[in-house]
């Protein structure tokens, strides 16, 4: 990202899936550009839809890859709720610094909440 302001809207990065129900990553990356050449100012990977909630840590890894790979100048926002298990949560916000991402949305329910886990303890150690 070159730092400025982000302009246009941010496009959801909607999963592309096979017949079968298998992620099609071969289609990822035409979507991509269709909403880059739209003019969309970032994209909101893995996010908005659901459809990552039964996707493996791997599977949610590579989808925000695939969009900072694609970003060009554009931001990233990746959706932190790839696990419904809140002590999977620092390793998912360690992937995505890791990987690239500009901004991380943690959305925790209160019912997802694990008795005794400290999880804003755990995101600050990771």
């Amino acid at each position: 990202m070159d730092g400025s302001a982000i302009c246009g809207s941010i496009s959801l990065a909607v999963t592309p899936f096979l017949d079968h129900g298998a992620i099609d990553w071969n289609a990822f990356d035409p979507l991509m550009d269709f909403h880059a050449s739209a003019g969309s100012g970032g994209f909101f990977a893995l996010g908005g839809t659901s459809e990552m909630n039964g996707w493996t840590l791997d599977e949610w890894v590579q989808g925000a890859r695939l969009c900072v790979l694609r970003r060009g100048t554009r931001s990233v926002v990746a959706c932190g709720n790839g696990s419904m298990d809140e002590r999977v949560h620092p390793d998912e916000v360690r992937a995505m610094v890791d990987i690239g991402v500009d901004s991380f949305v943690l959305a925790r329910p209160p019912r997802m909440r694990v008795p005794g886990f400290d999880l804003w303890h755990r995101l600050s150690k990771a």
